[in-house]
This record gives C-alpha cells, sequence and structure tokens, in this order.
C-alpha cells in the first residue's frame, strides 16, 4: 500500500474525523514514525495499526491541553437562595471516547486488519501434569529425592534420623 492509502486507511478507521481535529500531515508523519521504528520488514497491517494508535494517543493528549487541564475535574456548588445547584463537569468527556476508542483497537487488532488477531492464548497458564514416560524416567533415577520418594528399604534416610535425634535433645 501507499503511504496515501494507509493514511485514508487510519482516517477511516478514526471515524472520519474533520481536518481541524487532525490532519492528514499529522497522520504521515506519525506514520513516518512507525516506519522507522517498524522497519522495512513491516507489513502493511502492522503499519496501520501502528499509524492508528498513536493517532488516537495523539489525539487524546491533544484533547486534554485543549481542556486546559490533565484528568482533573470541575466541581462547582452554588447556593442561591433557598435553591442549591451542584455543578460537576469533566473537561476530558472528549477526550474518553478516544480512550474508548484505543482501548477497543488495543483490545481487538483484528478490527483494524484479520492478520493482527492472535488465535494463541498467551495469556492463560496450563496447569497438568507430565507424560507418564516423563513421571518414569524421573521415578526410576536413583540419585533424585524429593518428599514424595521414600526408599522402601531402610525407615528414614540418615538426615531424617539425624534430625529426629537433634529433636529429642531439644524437648
Amino acid at each position: 500500500m501507499t503511504d496515501q492509502e494507509i493514511i485514508t486507511k487510519v482516517i477511516f478507521l478514526l471515524g472520519n474525523p474533520p481536518e481541524e481535529v487532525i490532519s492528514s500531515a499529522i497522520i504521515d508523519s506519525i506514520l513516518q514514525s512507525c516506519k522507522a521504528t517498524l522497519g522495512v520488514e513491516a507489513s502493511d497491517c502492522e503499519l496501520i495499526y501502528c499509524t492508528l494508535i498513536d493517532s488516537l494517543r495523539y489525539l487524546i493528549r491533544n484533547s486534554q491541553m485543549k481542556s486546559g487541564s490533565l484528568g482533573s475535574e470541575i466541581y462547582r456548588r452554588e447556593k442561591v437562595g433557598k435553591r442549591e445547584v451542584q455543578v460537576q463537569n469533566s473537561p476530558n468527556a472528549i477526550s474518553s471516547g478516544w480512550e474508548d476508542m484505543l482501548m477497543d483497537y488495543q483490545n481487538h487488532p483484528e478490527y483494524v486488519c484479520s492478520e493482527l488477531k492472535n488465535d494463541t492464548p498467551a495469556k492463560l497458564v496450563i496447569i497438568g501434569g507430565v507424560s507418564q514416560k516423563e513421571y518414569e524416567r524421573v521415578a526410576s533415577e536413583t540419585d533424585g529425592r524429593s518428599a514424595y520418594f521414600l526408599n522402601v528399604n531402610k525407615k528414614y534416610d540418615r538426615r531424617v534420623s539425624q534430625s529426629v535425634r537433634r529433636r529429642r535433645r531439644v524437648f
């Protein structure tokens, strides 16, 4: 894909924001930084995804800076006569839409391109045992020690009997 096609795709995925919100020149500069970061071997899908995520981060920071505060809420309480009015205004209401979109694309990269879908459950932990052959190999080793391997011919190991004698002396 050409750079202009990638920029058009990113603008489409952003919901076609007006040129005043984010210009094509800004998206192009973000695309060039993604190309420098990812390298020559990056696929078109990776470039689109990187440009989209970085563009959303730009939009979030830009809307926070335009609101004049970073994450704070304006709370006002007025009392006129017997009437009391409370006003709570969040200046980041616009950026929360961009934040939601960012989280959505980060959680579901397949929305950008089906090649980015990760089918392997990388975050899951598999709890289970080992194969029967591996169990038999470990159990047949005479050099290994464990709390579960007791020597049937001797009642106690030498170290166990020493610790038992030491405990008897203390008590």
